[in-house]
């Protein structure tokens, strides 16, 4: 049984998930390793680490307390 909150989470987790596009889905599926992104200016790279990181959180015991995700912009290489 879920909470009011884990149901307002799915559903807007569901909300964004449609949004993303066949390779997107495609990184945001892929939860097991890593996974690198590369793309241009503008291409959803923040909204596919975000949504990857949401299915992880949605679908395994995994704990976001225990998680770090750091997206690294091409500058700062």
């Amino acid at each position: 049984m879920s909470t009011p909150q884990q149901e307002q989470y799915n559903q807007r987790y569901e909300e964004v998930y449609a949004r993303l596009n066949s390779a997107q889905r495609e990184a945001v599926d892929n939860t097991e390793g890593p996974v690198m992104v590369i793309a241009g200016p503008g291409t959803g790279k923040t909204q596919i680490l975000a949504s990857r990181i949401g299915k992880i959180l949605r679908d395994t015991d995994f704990l976001p307390t225990t998680s770090s995700a750091s997206p690294i912009p091409t500058q700062a290489r």
